[in-house]
């Protein structure tokens, strides 16, 4: 077992070249490179290309893309950006069915050279750069807010005559009195009154205050 994970990452803490990176995934028998950066949002993107099609040039002089294509980056007569993989990022993504060498990637200014200033793998750079120059730390340390819901049950339709969509979990408040959960939500934080309701409680509580007495 021990074997298998280590196979499955290429650096292991180190920082090997780009011509290791692709000979690892020529041994691992990768079929495809999928190529993965992050928008200004924080959302995954990816490019995926034939292993084939992928050699240690990349690294160095990048693959183009359609920067026009990402929320908050290029306009379209300015489009062209490059990928830039980090080899020290190789792994094999063990959720494809085709064997698949994925490699995180920075982006570049296709006319200089630079980095991307848009890119948050360059905003990171810079914040690490900042906080040594400043003197307020020598070590920083980034990482992901895994935010997600699990549904145990998801279902819809969309007919001539009927449309429904429906989620449930048993984690959701409405399962609250189900039989083994640690726990129960307050009702009365999560339950909205209709007009009704509001306007009723309201009448009730002035006439309340008229019948009560008072002190001049």
């Amino acid at each position: 077992m021990q074997e298998m994970e280590t196979k499955a990452y290429l650096a292991n803490g180190a920082q090997p070249e780009a011509e290791e990176a692709v000979a690892w995934a020529f041994e691992q028998k990768a079929q495809m490179v999928d190529l993965k950066f992050t928008d200004l949002f924080g959302a995954w993107q990816h490019m995926t290309l034939p292993v084939s099609a992928f050699g240690a040039s990349a690294f160095t002089e990048g693959l183009g893309f359609d920067g026009s294509s990402i929320r908050g980056w290029q306009g379209i007569a300015e489009s062209d950006l490059l990928l830039m993989p980090d080899p020290a990022s190789a792994v094999l993504d063990p959720f494809t069915e085709a064997s698949t060498l994925s490699l995180v990637c920075e982006i570049a200014d296709p006319t200089t050279g630079e980095p991307y200033g848009r890119d948050p793998r360059r905003i990171a750079r810079r914040a690490e750069e900042y906080l040594r120059e400043t003197g307020i730390a020598d070590t920083a340390n980034f990482g992901p807010e895994c935010e997600f819901f699990v549904f145990d049950e998801v279902s819809y339709e969309l007919a001539p005559h009927r449309a429904h969509y429906s989620v449930d979990s048993a984690e959701g408040h409405w399962n609250s009195g189900a039989p083994g959960l640690g726990y129960t939500v307050r009702e009365n934080s999560i339950t909205t009154r209709s007009p009704q309701q509001a306007s009723a409680r309201s009448t009730s509580a002035t006439r309340a205050s008229r019948a009560w007495p008072t002190r001049s």
